[in-house]
């Protein structure tokens, strides 16, 4: 058995889609940025340009600035038209390095002849560290015994798990293996049906929860290049004569930040021998949530609104 932790410190602002019948209608996925990153350090700023219109959009750039600044502006590009599930991948060629500090990089496109500016940008709060713990990516799968087609995404969940920089929790759905705090908590996400994966609690870049699990490699890197803020240490002891499981743990953030800060521990159990529909006899279920400690909203008030770096909480 072994036990896992995360904590929950930011929200993703972005616009809203809406369609145009009578011009271009540029909008973009596939961007992300890492929550927090290292000053005074080049990060690349890639998106996919769209077109949510049936008017083909043929010439774009995609700007950028940080804290409301001067803008970065980027080079148009022309095509042959953009329309329908097309996309056209756009490298920003300046990239994002900033000195230490917080704020919000904004991310949009112009595209000629684009008359609906409500979908066109991106927003990002993120938190630029002199000073830096390492990062842990956090993947939540809903998996269940009885769905048919979890066994491919759980090798491949299994294989992320190795990764010392990946950590995997998989929630139960409707099964043996599910508990109230798994069930409790993954209602949030509004995504009933397995598999599903969730990374860092939807907090960062256009990722939405999908079951398409070949994609959640490249998703899972993308998040590799952030930093984190804070480390966690934690203690749990185990008193085998009550069988009472006590767990410790504490917060020390590197870097003073403001906000609502909530923590959470979840008892994740390996080589749980059980069913698997689609699977041969035998199988074995790795990274099990056996329970959430802190509940589906997690523990608050062991960390100050406002913190101070190098203090334990």
């Amino acid at each position: 058995m072994r036990y896992l932790y995360a904590s929950s410190l930011a929200i993703l602002i972005c616009g809203s889609f809406t369609t145009s019948s009578v011009a271009q209608n540029a909008y973009m996925t596939n961007a992300f940025m890492p929550r927090y990153g290292k000053a005074a350090t080049d990060y690349p700023i890639t998106v996919r340009v769209r077109n949510s219109a049936a008017t083909p959009l043929i010439t774009f750039r995609v700007n950028w600035n940080w804290n409301n600044g001067p803008t970065q502006l980027g080079n148009y590009q022309s095509t042959t038209g953009i329309t329908g599930n097309q996309y056209w991948p756009y490298p920003h060629p300046i990239p994002f390095n900033q000195p230490q500090g917080v704020g919000v990089l904004k991310v949009w496109v112009e595209g000629s002849g684009d008359s609906d500016h409500t979908n066109d940008t991106l927003t990002f709060p993120m938190g630029m560290l002199g000073t830096w713990a390492t990062k842990l990516v956090l993947l939540e799968q809903y998996t269940g015994t009885w769905c048919q087609y979890c066994p491919p995404p759980n090798a491949l969940t299994n294989t992320l798990d190795a990764d010392p920089l990946v950590v995997v929790a998989k929630h139960h759905n409707a099964d043996e293996f599910s508990n109230a705090g798994s069930t409790d908590y993954w209602a949030q996400y509004n995504s009933n049906f397995s598999p599903i994966a969730v990374l860092e609690q939807s907090e960062t870049g256009t990722y939405v929860p999908n079951a398409n699990y070949d994609q959640w490699m490249a998703e899972v890197e993308l998040r590799k290049t952030g930093v984190a803020p804070v480390t966690l240490a934690i203690d749990a002891q185990m008193n085998s004569w009550t069988r009472d499981l006590t767990v410790d743990l504490n917060a020390t953030f590197t870097y003073g930040l403001s906000g609502d800060f909530i923590m959470n521990a979840y008892i994740v159990e390996d080589n749980v021998p059980g069913p698997q529909k689609n699977a041969p006899a035998g199988y074995i279920h790795q990274q099990v949530v056996r329970q959430v400690l802190g509940g589906a909203a997690g523990t608050s008030g062991a960390i100050p609104a406002t913190t101070v770096a190098g203090v334990p909480y």
